[in-house]
């Protein structure tokens, strides 16, 4: 309940903080900051075409350990909601893994202030949160990021950049690649098939 009453009290003083840096000696609000605040919270064309990722589907994984290795399969559902007003695209993935529950989570959005896509990435196999950056091609139907970070294995800096392609309305692919030794390799490819 502390951490709960913490949040909102920090939410608050942000919120005040924010108000009182727009206002000039008078107090009323400067129009070209009110206006730029007012952009930041509003979608625009990049969240636009997020949102048409919405909704619940079933899902088929296919990954690889190493470069050319046997697909380990798997099968799940995934479910994308908007949240924070559409600005971000949250999605929850619920699969098994090797034969062991798992549950993958993601949050995704376009950053206005550096015109780059933006996403972070987490689940049950691991410790570390992946932040991921990049662009959309084809009106958003394809976005591109990549996320830098320590492979938990190897205890070495890599990199893993995934291809988002919203192939039609109900119908979608993850594609994940790594890179080992210098050269970039299709670790898995993920499926989406909306459920009606």
């Amino acid at each position: 309940m502390k951490k709960i009453v913490s949040i909102v009290a920090l939410g608050a003083l942000v919120s005040v903080s924010l108000t009182a840096i727009a206002q000039d000696e008078k107090g009323a609000m400067d129009a070209e900051m009110m206006a730029a605040w007012q952009d930041m919270m509003t979608p625009g064309p990049h969240h636009q075409a997020l949102a048409t990722h919405a909704g619940d589907y079933a899902v088929h994984s296919e990954m690889r350990m190493e470069p050319n290795g046997e697909p380990m399969m798997s099968d799940g559902t995934a479910h994308l909601e908007l949240v924070a007003n559409g600005l971000f695209l949250q999605e929850t993935v619920s699969a098994p893994m090797m034969g062991m529950p798992w549950n993958g989570y993601g949050v995704f959005g376009f950053d206005k202030t550096q015109n780059k896509h933006v996403g972070i990435w987490y689940d049950s196999a691991g410790t570390m949160i992946m932040n991921f950056q990049g662009d959309c091609t084809d009106n958003c139907k394809t976005i591109t990021m990549t996320s830098n970070f320590v492979d938990p294995m190897t205890k070495q800096p890599t990199s893993m950049k995934i291809v988002h392609t919203m192939k039609d309305a109900d119908h979608a692919t993850n594609q994940m690649y790594c890179t080992t030794d210098g050269k970039e390799w299709l670790m898995g490819e993920v499926t989406y098939t909306r459920q009606k």
